[in-house]
C-alpha cells in the first residue's frame, strides 16, 4: 500500500520523507528523520507552487483539447 493513491507523488522516498504502512514502519521512519535535508524538502515542495500548478494544468488542458 506504500504506493497507494498519490502518496508516492507527494514525497521522494528517503529524500523528502518516508512512506509507511505499519506502526513499526512509522517508528523506524521517525528514527531516520534527521537524514532528511530541509533544502531537498523545500525544493521538492516548489513543484506544488500555485504558479507551477496552473502552468501544468494549462499545458495538460491544451494537450487534451488539441487531441
Amino acid at each position: 500500500m506504500k504506493n497507494g493513491g498519490s502518496r508516492s507523488e507527494l514525497l521522494q522516498e528517503g529524500r523528502t520523507g518516508f512512506l509507511c504502512d505499519t506502526e513499526e514502519e512509522y517508528v523506524e521512519a521517525i528514527g531516520k528523520l534527521s537524514s532528511l535535508k530541509s533544502e531537498d524538502c523545500i525544493n521538492f515542495a516548489r513543484r506544488f507552487d500555485i504558479n507551477t500548478m496552473v502552468k501544468a494544468y494549462e499545458k495538460l488542458y491544451t494537450e487534451v483539447i488539441s487531441a
